[in-house]
């Protein structure tokens, strides 16, 4: 009982240590473009002044006020004249900053100040444009540009199930059937590599376009929390701890808005050249199978539309129109279609 009542003890103070809560997203590298480098929406909220540094001084349940100006009192550190929006309006009064938390770490006042109306002050980005907190894309020109990509990523899919699908129905007849794995193994293997192919295609889509627009929606839905926060004279009235750390954490920094359709291109394009590579010879051979007629089964349906049987001389004739001058794999593709044939009509032929 007594450990559950020190943990009940220590409990605001381990809250308090895990603030401040600064953006979740990497502003770093877009600061000097878009962030004001003098400027900030400027806050104070109540503190102990006797917390130790490394903590933070401020209670779970403070309340934060916006700061419309500060003046330094002359010979004492650390102090200051805030003027501050309060829920009644504007307050001025002097107070001891114990700890100054900013973008780039938290000021500690020093050890010998003595202090005795301690507050925290603290900074939060402000955008270069506008009096906002940091910094948030033109909404018709970035929904326009998803709009151009997304069509993009529809017809590149489109093509590319269209590729993957012939693809792989000319493949079928063109696997042929080895000692190691009859050919309808190799159809599946192969359209389980296009399927996983369009998969990859699918995912870099969704990680360079589609996951940037949920990003900017998510930073659309921070200003829309933030344009309508209650104000007194274009300033914030106090807000409270949860409202407060929800606007410092900030909405996606602009490095996971960005779209990056060249690399889902080169993704996609690497991953189909690479599927189509191994598959080309698999294509041809398909290809030949579809275009060019058996001259056996030619002259059958040609004799047979003349209401006569073929004549031996004429069989002869077909059967070396087959054979010669073809490569290998053209025979094979040809003794396939004479067995085929041969099952339909009644012939047999030996290779």
């Amino acid at each position: 009982m007594a450990s559950v009542r020190h943990l009940a003890a220590l409990s605001p103070l381990l809250l308090a240590a895990c603030a401040p809560s600064w953006p979740r997203g990497d502003w770093s590298a877009d600061a000097a473009g878009h962030l004001h480098k003098t400027e900030f929406l400027r806050f104070l909220a109540p503190a102990d002044c006797a917390t130790p540094p490394l903590f933070s001084p401020v209670a779970f349940d403070a309340t934060f006020s916006q700061v419309i100006e500060l003046r330094p009192v002359a010979g004492r550190p650390w102090t200051y004249d805030l003027t501050y929006i309060a829920a009644d309006g504007a307050r001025r009064q002097r107070y001891d900053v114990v700890q100054w938390w900013t973008p780039r770490g938290t000021r500690y006042a020093p050890s010998a100040t003595q202090q005795t109306n301690c507050v925290v002050m603290i900074d939060v980005p402000r955008s270069k444009n506008e009096a906002r907190p940091y910094y948030l894309e033109n909404r018709e020109a970035k929904t326009a540009d998803y709009d151009v990509l997304n069509r993009g990523f529809a017809i590149i899919f489109l093509l590319l199930c269209v590729v993957w699908g012939i693809g792989t129905v000319l493949s079928t007849f063109g696997f042929e059937d080895s000692r190691d794995m009859p050919g309808w193994h190799k159809s599946l293997i192969a359209l389980v590599a296009g399927a996983l192919a369009t998969g990859i295609s699918i995912a870099a889509g969704q990680m360079c376009i589609s996951a940037p627009w949920r990003a900017f929606e998510t930073a659309l839905k921070y200003y829309q929390f933030f344009d309508e926060l209650p104000r007194s004279g274009g300033s914030l009235l106090p807000l409270s701890s949860h409202e407060f750390y929800f606007l410092l954490a900030g909405p996606p920094s602009p490095n996971d808005t960005k779209f990056a359709f060249d690399t889902y291109a080169c993704i996609t394009c690497i991953v189909f050249a690479a599927w189509l590579i191994g598959m080309l010879p698999a294509i041809v051979r398909g290809l030949y199978w579809v275009a060019t007629p058996l001259p056996l089964e030619q002259l059958h349906h040609q004799a047979l539309a003349e209401g006569r049987r073929p004549t031996p001389e004429e069989i002869l004739s077909a059967v070396h129109a087959a054979l010669a001058g073809k490569a290998p794999w053209q025979l094979r593709i040809m003794q396939r279609k004479a067995d085929l044939f041969a099952q339909r009509f009644g012939y047999r032929f030996e290779q």
